[in-house]
């Protein structure tokens, strides 16, 4: 696999090396100042990439990157190139598989890095990227099953359900670092307040047993992430949870999303506009039939982003 480095994330560690260390600085002085003499433009930019490229080298930041794709030897089997390009805060680190598909020829698949200098410096931060690489190595791999079709739609069920699957898919990822001692604590933190979040009603102490199951489970596919996220009851009531006593809930089901729900909102508090945008969707839908409170932050929201005003200032942002 061909490894391609952004030369602004190369010049951005090497000056965050250099800020560390005055000896390096001096040197990174000695080399780089006589380059500002070169009067040809290109020439003095090719130069200073070119000198920045070897100084990342002899500080083994590429080493880093190699070492973090050599964990998945799925990727590095099956993908052709690796591009690396700065992220400007650790937040905003990722890890994207591309598939470019071409008739009559194999599939050209590239990953793309967004890595922040300081993270090639310490370990710790680079375990976002690890669950995204462990997550393309999934969609690589034929056992997984990933099929990104069952996940298309734009409907709040649609929506919903995407939105369900990936916390999921998140948390089994999670598990399986932690069994290689890479894993977050306060990551797997953040994942119990999302599961809580896209199963709405569900306690944190359900939220936490839930995701300690994902955790155990050493082997999970794409089908399976997907019936729990589209089924909420056979994730929350699994009879072979190896939990002693798995949580229950018992709650109807709402008629817009079909998901069992015990957090309704009153019929009362169903506006004309709300009442409207459901509609759209679901003609027959009246609000003595109930609508769970997920659905109806969804549909609340489409109203809100279909006022004139709010699109004009949207727009002009």
């Amino acid at each position: 696999m061909r490894i391609q480095y952004d030369p602004q994330l190369v010049e951005h560690a090497v000056q965050y090396a250099a800020q560390r260390d005055p000896v390096f600085e001096a040197q990174l002085h000695r080399e780089m100042d006589p380059l500002y003499e070169l009067a040809n433009h290109r020439e003095k930019e090719e130069s200073f990439r070119r000198h920045f490229m070897e100084l990342f080298r002899v500080l083994r930041l590429d080493r880093v990157v190699e070492e973090l794709l050599a964990v998945y030897p799925m990727i590095g089997s099956t993908v052709s190139q690796c591009i690396v390009l700065e992220a400007l805060r650790a937040r905003r680190q990722s890890a994207e598989l591309f598939v470019k598909s071409d008739s009559g020829r194999d599939d050209v698949r590239t990953i793309v890095l967004r890595v922040s200098p300081a993270a090639l410096w310490n370990a710790d931060d680079l375990a976002v990227l690890r669950r995204d690489l462990l997550q393309a190595a999934d969609m690589l791999d034929s056992a997984f099953g990933y099929d990104k079709d069952s996940l298309a739609g734009g409907s709040p069920r649609e929506n919903l359900v995407r939105d369900r699957y990936r916390v999921l898919w998140d948390i089994s990822a999670h598990g399986r670092l932690a069994r290689d001692e890479s894993a977050d604590a306060r990551a797997m933190r953040a994942l119990v307040s999302q599961l809580q979040r896209v199963y709405a009603g569900i306690t944190i102490d359900t939220a936490t047993q839930v995701g300690e199951r994902l955790l155990d489970a050493r082997h999970v596919t794409h089908d399976q992430l997907l019936q729990w996220a589209a089924t909420p009851e056979q994730l929350l009531n699994d009879p072979e949870s190896p939990q002693a006593q798995a949580p229950t809930v018992k709650a109807a089901t709402c008629p817009l999303c079909h998901f069992a729900t015990q957090d309704w909102i009153d019929s009362d508090q169903v506006t004309p506009n709300l009442a409207r945008s459901v509609q759209r969707d679901y003609p027959d839908w009246n609000a003595a039939m109930g609508i769970c409170r997920q659905c109806a932050d969804l549909y609340a929201q489409q109203c809100t982003e279909n006022q004139p005003h709010v699109q004009a200032y949207r727009l002009g942002a």
